[in-house]
């Protein structure tokens, strides 16, 4: 199976802010190390440890790049399925509703339960990445909002 890193481009433009703060070798180190990680199929904490490792950067803050990377390309992948099957229409927003879900104007908790097409991701539409914990749950054509019950109009 050929892996497709076309969304790395994205991932990385949105997050080139916080790259910044990083010494340009590390920047790049940590890129490099991403991308074998996920092309090997480590999990998120050994490629953690392999950047708090060569980097000394602090485990919260190397476990955080590790998820946040393997998320996206989780929904990235996602996504992919979903515009090649007929049955899945689109998808729902998740969110884990609680203290620490973000809140206000186009936030995880005001999308939690909201319909998107198939076209759409939440690597795109999120206000954050760092730490996201919602979910694209696929939509079955004809089935009701998961989360709302209500139908949804095609």
């Amino acid at each position: 199976m050929e892996l497709d890193f076309d969304w790395l481009e994205d991932f990385i433009a949105r997050s080139l802010a916080r790259l910044k703060v990083l010494a340009a070798k590390q920047a790049d180190w940590i890129l490099a190390k991403l991308l074998e990680g996920i092309s090997k199929g480590w999990g998120f904490e050994k490629l953690g440890k392999a950047i708090v490792d060569a980097l000394g950067l602090g485990l919260a803050d190397a476990l955080r790049w590790a998820r946040t990377v393997q998320m996206a390309a989780y929904r990235t992948e996602g996504r992919k399925y979903r515009e090649q099957v007929d049955f899945i229409d689109g998808w729902v927003w998740f969110a884990q509703l609680d203290e620490r879900t973000c809140t206000g104007p186009g936030s995880c908790s005001e999308q939690h339960g909201t319909f998107h097409t198939n076209n759409e991701s939440i690597n795109e539409l999120t206000l954050h990445i760092w730490n996201c914990r919602c979910t694209e749950l696929d939509h079955v054509r004809g089935d009701p909002n998961p989360i709302t019950g209500e139908p949804i109009e095609e």
